[in-house]
């Protein structure tokens, strides 16, 4: 997607809620409790809230329900260099790393909202959802065989940068079509006498065909009428739909709905709204096993409104996207302005970043006005269409 509507989109979803490391090289992780709280009183993340093990109220064998944001982390990548933040308009490898730690906030959060969403309405899910951070595939593979030990998958969203053949995390070390391909071009170091797809195994990269050896053996389970979402990027297919690639053949080996992109995704199709919706510049997708792929005619699409409840499948419904102008800003510039360590709020809003912007936040402060005005602007989320998703 355009890089200037990418980080103004980000920024959006964010809502500025980060607290950056004092120095740039230093990131640490986004805390969203501060944020959540500000933004919906009462609301609260609960990434570790998974379902008891020891619960029998709601059955141990409950379908259950589980929420992915792969996270790249700010882990050193050999990508990190000052000629790769250049690319990105960015001044440094230091805020090259930040805003990686800013995208797995931003993934994070949209999972954790999802989730929060599901659980109010737990008698037609069940059980809650699990929601996980991998960076790792094979961290993403054992996250499926956990929640298989409390019942049969029945909703798995994905959120997370992706591609047909990837969903990325830490650098060489995420999920695959095959990590075979991926040997053939890592620049990663293999110990002497490893080969190359030994090596990134050992550091935790993980293919569809372990995927299909833990399906075959029982240790990872999916329900009948599963769906399975993927949210990043071209999980469907570059330009033409990949039968090959990730969604695809995850239809074939779970036996799941999944619905997927073709084509990008781009959140700044939302404007500055905090939604809840998924947008692909091109299509998307439907895959079941043993059927052709069904191009939905659609750009937008919220997850919960496609999810299997209580053993049914959802209709899919056609929505327009309602664009929405954004600001003519110079995101870099007054995103990292108003990002900076020791900005005041005070300071922040003459960053330009508009009163809607994520300017009006400094990083370690929540401005009440603009929680405000992401909450009431323009096109903001309608509670009487919606509700409120943290409720």
């Amino acid at each position: 997607m355009p890089h200037r509507l990418y980080v103004l989109a980000l920024l959006a979803v964010l809502g500025g809620a980060t607290q950056h490391a004092a120095a740039a090289d230093n990131p640490e992780p986004t805390n969203f409790d501060s944020f959540l709280q500000a933004l919906w009183p009462g609301a609260k993340a609960c990434f570790g809230c998974n379902v008891d093990a020891d619960s029998t109220s709601l059955g141990r064998m409950a379908p259950v329900s589980v929420v992915v944001a792969d996270q790249k982390t700010a882990a050193a990548r050999i990508s990190d260099t000052l000629e790769n933040a250049r690319k990105h308009r960015l001044r440094s490898v230091g805020q090259l790393i930040q805003f990686r730690v800013l995208e797995d906030a931003n993934f994070a959060r949209r999972a954790e909202i999802l989730a929060h969403r599901m659980a109010q309405r737990i008698d037609e899910f069940e059980n809650p959802a699990e929601t996980v951070r991998p960076a790792t595939g094979a961290a993403f593979l054992d996250a499926l065989v956990s929640a298989s030990r409390q019942g049969p998958i029945r909703n798995l969203v994905i959120y997370g940068h992706a591609g047909s053949a990837s969903l990325y995390m830490e650098e060489d070390r995420g999920f695959y079509r095959s990590v075979s391909e991926v040997a053939e071009s890592t620049q990663l170091p293999s110990e002497e006498g490893v080969s190359k797809e030994e090596q990134l195994r050992k550091l935790g990269a993980r293919d569809l065909h372990d995927l299909q050896m833990l399906v075959r053996s029982g240790d990872i389970r999916f329900a009948p009428n599963a769906v399975i979402v993927f949210t990043g990027c071209a999980a469907a297919g570059e330009k033409d739909i990949d039968p090959s690639g990730i969604a695809a053949r995850f239809a074939e080996i779970s036996n799941a709905t999944v619905i997927a992109s073709l084509g990008v995704t781009d959140q700044s199709i939302a404007g500055w709204r905090l939604s809840p919706d998924e947008y692909s510049r091109g299509t998307w997708v439907r895959f079941v096993k043993d059927s052709k792929p069904e191009k939905l005619g659609s750009r937008v699409l919220d997850p919960l409104s496609v999810l299997s409840s209580a053993g049914r499948l959802a209709p899919l419904v056609y929505r327009p996207i309602h664009w929405e102008v954004l600001p003519p800003i110079e995101s870099f510039r007054q995103y990292w302005c108003a990002a900076a360590s020791n900005v005041t709020p005070s300071r922040a809003l003459d960053c330009g970043a508009g009163s809607y912007g994520a300017g009006h936040i400094a990083t370690d402060k929540i401005v009440p006005r603009s929680i405000e005005g992401l909450r009431t602007r323009g096109n903001a989320l309608e509670p009487q269409r919606f509700g409120n998703p943290l409720s």
